[in-house]
């Protein structure tokens, strides 16, 4: 993995809002944040004094953060590739990058002598640029190349007005920050029941929004390959001479395949050894964390509802590359949301947010199209 589905799965939620609100299609940079978060990666490892910030991977508070103090610019802008890399294969490529900033990083911070670390932190951007490419200059910039902090207001949106949500049981819709955020991240971080994910994933689908998911991908009935992610998947060890008549495949009911065939495809890989570390027993199981964009509803043939979401992972996949994903597995697998607060249903946001914490009414979307 290249540690960058954070970036697309913020970047596709920007672009449907973008057509929600009549705005057209915008091809908008994923690699400009990853870009921008490896800066923040080596100020946050500065102050800390811990180089191991600079990793693969981002949190959907930090990619929020990343839209409110950098805004975006589009794909034409800016790629991610420095002439150098442009060929390199895109896994690989991310991969050797953070180990070498970290590498730099850590050489900068361990030192105690000014002179040699200002030399590993000018090694740090220059690697990053030499790698990525240099951000161009606004004012180098034809206008259509670029949308910043200022254009996406203008275009409508209000990075301001975007929530994160993690499910809780014991706090709920409280606020939190990160040890590196200011607390009036508070009010765009908070937590909800756990029991309330679905109904509040639902509701913002019908009035026409979309959410970013970040959950665990690791857990029993997540296939790739199937293009689906099912929390009530059959285990191998139980009713092995059961037959199995209805498969994906064949349009039928997703939930008839076993674990095994979920394990087959996980990450591309092709095979469903559980020892292969790609899929570990319950007992030492690990979170193999991921970001994806739910975009809409969808039933099989058999009437079992699954939640349409585009992944980042290409298009080699039954499902032309998206995924879909049952209730069951998203009460299990979710880790937190990202969407706008006019998507959460009335009774919740009021829970959520004081009349304090939200913009004016004239300046909010109000329409609901399905209540």
């Amino acid at each position: 993995m290249s540690g960058t589905c954070w970036s697309f799965a913020m970047t596709s939620l920007l672009e449907s809002e973008l057509l929600r609100l009549g705005k057209g299609e915008h091809d908008l940079s994923e690699m400009y944040l990853v870009h921008m978060s490896y800066l923040d990666k080596l100020k946050l490892g500065q102050k800390f004094e811990e180089p191991d910030f600079v990793s693969e991977g981002f949190d959907m508070e930090s990619a929020l953060d990343q839209v409110i103090d950098y805004g975006m610019i589009k794909e034409q802008a800016f790629d991610g590739r420095s002439p150098k890399t442009r060929g390199d294969d895109r896994f690989s490529f991310h991969e050797e990058m953070a180990e070498t900033l970290h590498f730099n990083a850590e050489q900068a911070i361990n030192s105690t002598r000014t002179s040699v670390q200002f030399f590993w932190y000018f090694n740090y951007v220059r690697n990053l640029n030499a790698m990525m490419g240099e951000i161009p200059d606004a004012g180098s910039m034809h206008e259509q190349y670029t949308t910043n902090a200022k254009a996406l207001t203008q275009l409508g949106i209000n990075s301001s007005d975007y929530v994160v949500l993690t499910p809780s049981d014991q706090k709920d819709y409280q606020g939190y920050s990160r040890p590196w955020q200011s607390l009036s991240r508070q009010k765009r971080q908070k937590y909800i029941p756990k029991n309330k994910v679905i109904a509040m994933i639902k509701h913002a689908l019908k009035r026409g929004y979309t959410v970013v998911w970040a959950g665990d991908v690791g857990l029993d009935g997540f296939s790739y390959g199937l293009g689906v992610a099912q929390g009530g998947v059959i285990d191998d060890e139980e009713d092995e001479d059961e037959d199995i008549n209805e498969s994906a495949e064949g349009g039928g009911s997703f939930r008839s395949k076993r674990r095994s065939d979920c394990f087959q495809y996980m990450y591309g890989r092709a095979d469903g050894d559980e020892d292969n570390g790609q899929c570990p027993a319950p007992e030492e199981h690990e979170p193999a964390l991921h970001a994806m964009h739910i975009v809409g509803l969808a039933t099989d043939k058999v009437g079992n509802e699954y939640f349409a979401t585009k992944n980042s992972w290409g298009d080699n996949n039954f499902r032309d590359g998206y995924l879909y994903m049952d209730e069951e597995y998203i009460e299990n697998a979710t880790w937190s949301l990202l969407t706008h607060m006019d998507a959460i249903n009335g009774g919740m946001r009021e829970d959520l947010f004081s009349s304090a914490d939200l913009p004016p009414e004239e300046e909010r979307d109000t329409a609901a199209m399905f209540e």
